[in-house]
């Protein structure tokens, strides 16, 4: 396809865990078909993730696989998938310490095999859930811990490429808990400096083509509020408030016209309107004009790309 790299919102390169060397040859083999030989040695779009066996382990076949993504000069994608309460104490601070070890440890493998081998830092640990013995998925929890992996990161130099799966969620259905959870994580971890999500679409066990609907909704609103808000001379506009004065309208200013297609963000599937509206336009819950917007996408010809 056209798309650029995959895993979500920023997260180039893409990430696999194969086991195989052949199998990660093949996909290697299809993604240069895309690109091309030469760009995929110069600006590689495939990642192998080297996940840990926590506490503190790396498997003797992750390792393998990992000096062969070298080998072939593809990327390394270091992160943990340690488990607060089970593989670590549970307290937020154990975990992290645990956490922040392995992954340094991880870099120090990578460079050991290839000093200017390309690798970069994901975040992946969890919180186990203390009344279901689960992961607890989309909780509050799990959200602190991706936002101090974030932290720690940062206070020694380093940007989290990704912090997956940021749109973990433990509902079921595409309902209230599945958008407040997503919501919820995305925008934490966004405001902490991860450029990269992970799990839209997804529920806590099953894949919804409305919550794929919904949740790039909700990456749009988040991304959005990342962009924060410019302070300069032009955008404070001081002297169009001092030239319009008291009781003004600004709608037709030139402050107005040449920033609002910047700073204005139009839902795509969310409603603002008034309930007048809303009620004219078939009084539509977000459930139903996503189902809506997944039958229009699934009715269209499916685009062709290699010939």
């Amino acid at each position: 396809t056209e798309k650029k790299g995959g895993g979500g919102l920023g997260r180039c390169p893409s990430c696999c865990t194969a086991l195989l060397p052949r199998a990660f040859d093949y996909l290697c083999e299809m993604l240069e078909v895309k690109i091309g030989r030469q760009k995929m040695h110069n600006d590689p779009e495939f990642s192998f993730f080297m996940g840990v066996a926590s506490p503190l382990r790396y498997g003797h076949d992750v390792l393998k696989m990992a000096m062969h993504a070298i080998e072939r000069g593809q990327v390394i994608g270091i992160g943990g998938n340690c488990n607060c309460g089970v593989q670590s104490p549970v307290t937020p601070a154990a975990n992290i310490a645990l956490d922040h070890a392995e992954r340094l440890a991880g870099m120090c493998i990578v460079t050991s095999i290839k000093h200017a081998a390309k690798f970069y830092f994901c975040n992946h640990t969890y919180f186990l859930d203390m009344q279901s013995a689960d992961i607890a998925s989309g909780s509050p929890e799990q959200t602190l811990l991706a936002l101090l992996g974030q932290k720690v990161l940062a206070h020694c130099g380093f940007q989290i490429v990704v912090n997956h799966p940021i749109m973990d969620v433990g509902a079921h259905l595409p309902d209230a808990q599945a958008s407040a959870e997503k919501m919820m994580y995305a925008l934490l971890t966004a405001l902490g400096g991860a450029r990269g999500i992970g799990g839209a679409g997804q529920l806590k066990e099953d894949f919804c083509y409305e919550q794929l609907v919904i949740d790039d909704e909700i990456a749009g609103y988040v991304k959005h509020l990342i962009k924060g808000a410019k302070i300069t001379d032009e955008t404070i506009a001081l002297e169009t408030i001092e030239e319009r004065g008291i009781g003004a309208n600004f709608l037709d200013c030139d402050a107005t016209l040449n920033h609002f297609r910047e700073v204005y963000h139009p839902p795509k599937l969310f409603c603002r309107k008034r309930k007048s509206e809303w009620i004219r336009d078939g009084a539509k819950d977000t459930l139903t004009r996503a189902h809506e917007k997944v039958e229009e996408v699934l009715s269209r010809e499916t685009p062709t790309f290699l010939r």
